[in-house]
């Protein structure tokens, strides 16, 4: 599975790398979004966080929620593979 540099809702662990005397940490700089039900403005389904659709809606297509009740009041429905 290959994610882009700006995937959302993606958590890399630290990483610490020992060169010689020199030691390098990288640390991680993405964090899931904050919202905690993710919808789809074109199909109208929203999706949960552990739901295999909630970082593959794009972008431009991404409608945030509190939760369930709030997505379900503007009328959508949660993924049937969620």
């Amino acid at each position: 599975m290959w994610l882009s540099p700006d995937a959302e809702g993606v958590t890399f662990p630290q990483i610490s790398v020992a060169h010689g005397q020199h030691q390098f940490t990288a640390e991680p700089e993405q964090t899931a979004p904050a919202a905690s039900v993710l919808g789809n403005a074109n199909s109208k389904i929203y999706h949960l966080p552990h739901c295999p659709g909630f970082l593959k809606i794009s972008p431009k297509n991404r409608v945030s929620f509190a939760d369930e009740g709030s997505a379900s009041d503007a009328g959508y429905r949660m993924a049937r593979n969620c």
